[in-house]
């Protein structure tokens, strides 16, 4: 996805959380919302995540990254797995 930021402007980059640690020079609030298993399982109780999958670790999407106001007039690129995508947008047209 880095590669992807630097080659395009004005679309902004939905950071996911995880409870997985810092790879190399990832950055919390960066690359990831980096928090405790703990944490995630709260926010996920709460329903806070628009999706929320384990692979060993919790990855997911705090839907109020979507919700806030500034976010509407924004051209968003998200990271999501199948199932959440499948969950939040209409099927695509088959070929």
């Amino acid at each position: 996805m880095n590669e992807v930021r630097k080659q395009l402007s004005g679309i902004e980059f939905s950071v996911s959380w995880t409870t997985r640690a810092p790879r190399g020079s990832e950055q919390d609030g960066r690359e990831y919302h980096f928090t405790s298993r703990e944490e995630f399982e709260r926010m996920l109780a709460d329903g806070l995540f628009m999706d929320a999958e384990v692979f060993g670790n919790y990855y997911g999407t705090a839907r109020s990254s979507l919700e806030q106001p500034a976010a509407m007039a924004t051209i968003w690129c998200l990271t999501l797995t199948c199932r959440a995508r499948r969950r939040c947008a209409p099927p695509c047209p088959r070929r």
